[in-house]
Formats: structure tokens, sequence, C-alpha cells
């Protein structure tokens, strides 16, 4: 990702790490889980 220029805050990154290894899909309002393609990520809409 820090090669095609994307930057992750780096909790979002150990929750997507976590979620990963655990198979679990991100519930999420953060838009930063939509730039990692390794994972299932849902964005709530936000209000």
């Amino acid at each position: 990702m820090r090669v095609a220029g994307t930057s992750v805050p780096t909790n979002d990154i150990w929750i997507a790490a976590s979620a990963m290894q655990h198979g679990l899909r991100v519930v999420t309002a953060d838009r930063h889980f939509a730039n990692i393609p390794q994972i299932l990520s849902e964005l709530l809409p936000a209000e």
C-alpha cells in the first residue's frame, strides 16, 4: 500500500490484520478500510 501511495492509519492496519486473521468483515464508518483490498469491509452511512 505504501508503494501505491495509499496511506492508512496504523490502528486501522491492526484492525484489518485481525479481521484478516479471523476471516471477519469490518463494519465501519471509516473510509480507510475501503483502501485495503485484502479484507471485507462494509461502510456505514455517515450521519
